[in-house]
Parts: C-alpha cells; sequence; structure tokens
C-alpha cells in the first residue's frame, strides 16, 4: 500500500494498532473516521443481501463483495489500457 502523505499513513496505522477513537464494539477494529465505522458496523449486521456465489459469506454492499471475491478468489479485472489487474471493477474503473 503506497501513501503520499505522511498523514494518511499515520490514520491508516492508528487502524492496526487501536488507536482510533473509532473502534467496533463487535470485533475491535478501530477506524480513521465515525463514516468509515459506520460503515463497518453494517457488515455486522445478519440482514446481510449479497450472497458470494463460491463462499458462503455474504455482504451488506456490492463493493463490498467485489473486494472480497478479488482478496479471497482471486478474481481479477484487467485493464484494457494498460494491462494492469485489479481487484474488483470499482477499482479498475477508479484506476
Amino acid at each position: 500500500m503506497c501513501f503520499y502523505r505522511a498523514d494518511d499513513l499515520q490514520v491508516h496505522m492508528r487502524t492496526h494498532y487501536k488507536q482510533s477513537k473509532c473502534v467496533c464494539t463487535e470485533c475491535g477494529i478501530g477506524f480513521s473516521t465515525p463514516d468509515k465505522l459506520a460503515k463497518h458496523t453494517r457488515s455486522h449486521d445478519v440482514n446481510t443481501d449479497t450472497p458470494c456465489d463460491t463462499c458462503e459469506k455474504s455482504f451488506v454492499s456490492k463493493l463490498q463483495y467485489h473486494d472480497h471475491c478479488g482478496h479471497e478468489h482471486g478474481q481479477q479485472f484487467p485493464c484494457k489500457l494498460c494491462g494492469k489487474f485489479k481487484d474488483s471493477k470499482y477499482w479498475l474503473e477508479k484506476h
């Protein structure tokens, strides 16, 4: 992972060391902002609506599902311009 500013790296590192003020009460993962914690908290909701076709996990959003497929099941999306691969269609479009 690459960070362009030292501040971004410090915010990211707080999530690893639980120095964040925004900590999930379910699993203890720390987040840099309340918005990120709120988004994560939805992942603990049993009413998830996007199931994985390969394993038994379900996801709150399609973005989470596509990220999961890329990381867990090796699904890759090639860029037609440069040939690089991304883990999800979302990250391919951002690229």
